[in-house]
Order: C-alpha cells, then sequence, then structure tokens
C-alpha cells in the first residue's frame, strides 16, 4: 500500500469509540487499557497523517537522504543536494578533500612489482596497436573479407572458438581480431603474400618480426601468470615494444 493510501486510511479512523465502550463496561480496569489501546491507535494515525505528502519510497528517500555537493581535488562528480547520497554509497570520509586512486595493494598482501605494472603496460600497448594496424592495413589492400582470405586458417578457427568460448561464459562477442594473441600478428605478418603485397615496407626484413615477437613470447607469459617480471626481462620489453610501435609508425604511444 502507497504512503498516501495509508494516510487516507489513517484519516478515517475514529477512536472516540472506545472510551464509550469502557464506561459502559462492567469489567474492572477495561477502562485503563482502552485508554492505552486509543492512545496507541491516535500515535499510529497520526504518523500516518505525517507521511501522507510522500506518495512513493522513492520519495521518502529523496526527503530524509539529502546531502550537500561533493567536490575535492580528483574527485569527478556531482551530486546535488536532493540526491539520496546514501543511496548512492557516498561517504564523505572517503571523498572529501582527498585524491582517489587505487591502492597498489591492501594489508597482509604483496605490493604488484613494479617492473610488471610497466611491463603490462608496454605488453598492452603493443597488441592494441596491432589488433589496430593489421585490419587496416588488410582491408585497405583486400577489402572487408581480408579475415577469410589473408589469415591462415589455423588462427582464423582459433579466433572462432575463442570467441565461442567467451560467448559461453557471458561476454558480449566482439570482432574476431579481438581474440588474437601476440603470435598470431606475427603468422599473419611475415605469411608470404600479406608481406609481399602489405607489410615488407613497415618492417624491411621478416627475420626483424620474427625476433622481436619470440623475444616477447616469454616475458609476456611471465606477466600474464603473475609471476615477478625480472629487471632484464623488463629492459628487454621495453626496447622491443618500442621497436615495433615504431615500425607500424607509433614512437609516441609508450
Amino acid at each position: 500500500m502507497a504512503v498516501g493510501d495509508m494516510a487516507a486510511h489513517a484519516a478515517r479512523i475514529n477512536t472516540s469509540p472506545l472510551s464509550e465502550i469502557a464506561a459502559k463496561s462492567p469489567v474492572t480496569g477495561l477502562g485503563v487499557e482502552m485508554d492505552r489501546i486509543r492512545d496507541t491507535m491516535e500515535s499510529l494515525r497520526r504518523s500516518c497523517l505525517d507521511l501522507s505528502g510522500i506518495d512513493t519510497l522513492a520519495g521518502l528517500r529523496d526527503s530524509v537522504l539529502s546531502w550537500p555537493e561533493i567536490t575535492g581535488p580528483g574527485i569527478e562528480m556531482n551530486v546535488t543536494e536532493r540526491q539520496p547520497a546514501l543511496y548512492r554509497g557516498i561517504d564523505p570520509a572517503l571523498t572529501r578533500d582527498r585524491e582517489l586512486e587505487l591502492p597498489v595493494s591492501k594489508p597482509g598482501r604483496s605490493p604488484v612489482p613494479a617492473e610488471n605494472r610497466e611491463g603490462y603496460e608496454c605488453v598492452f600497448v603493443l597488441e592494441d596497436e596491432l589488433r589496430r594496424f593489421v585490419p587496416e592495413q588488410l582491408s585497405a589492400a583486400f577489402g572487408a573479407d581480408w579475415e577469410k582470405h589473408r589469415v591462415p586458417d589455423d588462427v582464423r578457427e582459433k579466433w572462432r572458438d575463442n570467441r565461442e568460448r567467451a560467448r559461453a561464459a557471458g561476454e558480449t562477442p566482439g570482432p574476431l581480431i579481438a581474440y588474437a594473441d601476440l603470435d598470431d600478428y606475427r603468422k599473419i605478418i611475415v605469411r608470404k603474400d600479406n608481406w609481399r603485397e602489405v607489410f615488407k615496407p613497415f618492417f624491411a626484413r621478416k627475420e626483424f618480426v620474427s625476433e622481436h615477437f619470440h623475444l616477447l613470447h616469454a616475458p609476456r607469459n611471465v606477466i600474464a601468470h603473475n609471476r615477478p617480471l625480472t629487471t632484464e626481462e623488463l629492459e628487454l620489453v621495453r626496447v622491443k615494444t618500442r621497436l615495433l610501435l615504431r615500425a607500424i609508425g607509433k614512437n609516441d604511444v609508450l
């Protein structure tokens, strides 16, 4: 029942007959009990009438839970005065005048090694740029059906299998290229017809491509499986990712 309906019913409650019944009854003490009941019902009636201006639970939240505008360094939010701030989970003790940043670790947990954080960023940027570069070059040369004609069959089937597994796990399916791994790009680039017709001007030598992708394979797996990356491995990742990015014209992304 809506709050407004409750108030309407409460307005029709008349508690005066209780006193009349008690006055006519021969039972000793009934008058005292009737007075108590009458007082309780009257209190409930007044409470319902006090809420008569609020018709919904949302209205109750907006009336009771208001919060001033919250601002501060590093905080990008606009909580207006009448919004139910507590309902939105805003705690001023956690937000006001504080920089918001994700903690590197929590008490009792090992911090993420700086080498792993930087190595992950290098590999992520490289794969992200290759995911754009390869389709752009092949679609410009061979049209929208480049995946059917310019990707090795085993690689294309693997992408489809990966996408189906992702879909079965509840992910929204993306384009096939989104399911490529680092070595798939190498296979596509050094494929004989792709190399001759598209990629040779960018990399000059196939050996350059094969060597750099091969050397990135081991540290990429270390990062992906949360094993500590050594300083030497990080230096290798830095150099190889930057050289590959430079080859495809992305000098300034790292």
